[in-house]
């Protein structure tokens, strides 16, 4: 009997509000019907960053208002990995073994590190960092999701450098968050990306571009260059079953990872609207959204 792939669609918390107000993301999120989120900022504080009294609060306000996280986003591969940041990880991502077990997680995302002085082997220092992590991860049964950074300076952030990293690590419990949006900030676009690195994705985030390498012309899903019906289409047929995260970054250029209640409205109907013309069924929609412009 055939059956129709459902897929999860899940937002990022703080996205749809400029000032990372909590209530607020959740509120338009509400009012999509998106009760999964991925979990980022809060009173203009990233998770990482936040002591353990306010992640609590926080933790408790998004299950009092019931929803369910599904990745822990900190900020572990953003820094350039000298001795004290490689400390400072490692502390960090062992804290959020415990704060991921509190929210009911078992996804850790980490970045792509930045590069430092020349002379120096970053990609080689990112790889000793990930496979510590991934122990660590792995330990609590978590797994770490590794996300490219659109930033150029970033050690690990082409698509050979992803699935370099992903190999040598080589563990279920190192996965890919495929962004990309993320790949297009470094001029990578088309369906080859997808092919590259289809058996490691773990997560999805959807944001897209207009003009590859710019991230001032991220847009709407199906606007860009990116590919999203395709991708959509062979996510469907290899029976994906994680999540798709509408993060599109749509005023990127006026403050960082923020697009607004408006504007995120509009990406996640486009999104909905592009993953059932692949075949999906789209989970956690109260109602049916408002028809994609």
């Amino acid at each position: 009997m055939n059956t129709t792939p459902t897929v999860c669609i899940a937002g990022v918390n703080d996205e749809p509000s400029p000032s990372w107000d909590l209530d607020e993301g959740l509120d338009v999120l509400d009012e999509l019907g998106i009760k999964f989120i991925e979990l980022r900022a809060a009173y203009g504080e990233m998770v990482d960053q936040m002591n353990d009294d306010t992640f609590i609060r926080v933790a408790d306000r998004v299950k009092e208002r019931g929803f369910t996280v599904t990745t822990y986003l900190g900020q572990v591969g953003r820094t350039v990995p000298d001795e004290a940041n490689r400390a400072q990880d490692i502390s960090h991502i062992t804290r959020a073994v415990q704060r991921a077990d509190y929210v009911g997680t078992t996804q850790l995302r980490t970045m792509g590190y930045k590069k430092g002085d020349a002379g120096t082997d970053w990609f080689a220092i990112a790889i000793e960092m990930y496979t510590a992590m991934t122990e660590i991860a792995a330990a609590g049964n978590k797994t770490l999701i590794l996300e490219n950074p659109p930033n150029k300076t970033s050690a690990v952030c082409t698509a050979s450098e992803c699935l370099k990293a992903l190999q040598a690590v080589n563990s279920p419990n190192f996965r890919l968050n495929f962004d990309p949006g993320n790949f297009g900030a470094h001029g990578e676009v088309g369906i080859d990306i997808f092919e590259k690195l289809k058996d490691y994705i773990a997560n999805v985030h959807v944001k897209d571009i207009r003009e590859p390498g710019d991230t001032s012309t991220y847009c709407i899903a199906g606007d860009g260059k990116c590919g999203y019906p395709e991708i959509f289409k062979r996510l469907c047929q290899m029976n994906y079953s994680g999540c798709i995260t509408v993060e599109p970054h749509l005023l990127h250029s006026q403050k960082f990872h923020v697009s607004g209640r408006e504007n995120y409205i509009k990406a996640t109907n486009r999104i909905i609207h592009l993953l059932e013309e692949a075949g999906f069924a789209v989970q956690s929609r109260r109602a049916r959204p408002r028809s994609p412009a």
